[in-house]
């Protein structure tokens, strides 16, 4: 095992920040109204010849929000999503999307939060191709990672593996599984 002191480490580190700050070879900013659709407000956008690229970051919250319903009742989810983002247009034309999704939260059967929670995480990307640029309806969506994962006492739900075109391969243990419905009213009821 090596060990390297911690002055050369951090003279590496340094060197690694003044690489990777150098100068950007990014376009001139543009104004994101003038693509089609736009992005999310607050995206970035930069011109790159007839190309623009836009990173963007959406959050998405929900506290005691109806998910869906189960033989014992409907589940209400408390998250935290937050959403980084890249978006490809040409000629001032969605073409191409890419989201990374970081999502943890909980279920419970209470409308208000109270009683046995059950808590999930997910860790998925998602890519959009647009077979017509700047038509959101003509997307063909690949869907990849850890989707999601129930933390039940003594065992799991879960949703891993790749998504294409809503064809599914991997791991696929889901709340259409009559028995696995059964563990998540059993550990939501206490």
């Amino acid at each position: 095992m090596r060990v390297i002191r911690a002055g050369v480490m951090i003279s590496i580190i340094g060197m690694l920040l003044t690489v990777a700050s150098g100068p950007a070879s990014a376009g001139p900013i543009i104004d994101p109204n003038t693509l089609t659709p736009p992005p999310p407000p607050g995206s970035s956008c930069r011109a790159d010849g007839a190309w623009a690229v836009c990173h963007t970051v959406f959050v998405e919250d929900l506290v005691n929000e109806p998910i869906f319903d189960l033989p014992c009742g409907t589940v209400y989810q408390t998250s935290h999503d937050p959403r980084t983002g890249l978006r490809w247009y040409f000629d001032d034309l969605l073409v191409r999307r890419q989201v990374f999704s970081s999502v943890s939260g909980t279920w419970s059967l209470s409308p208000d939060g109270a009683g046995p929670t059950i808590a999930f995480v997910g860790y998925s990307n998602w890519i959009d191709i647009y077979t017509v640029p700047g038509d959101v309806e003509s997307a063909i969506e690949t869907l990849q990672g850890d989707q999601l994962t129930v933390f039940l006492p003594g065992r799991s739900l879960h949703i891993a593996g790749i998504d294409i075109d809503e064809e599914h391969r991997g791991v696929l243990r889901d709340l259409s599984d009559p028995e696995a419905a059964t563990a998540v009213c059993g550990a939501l009821a206490g």
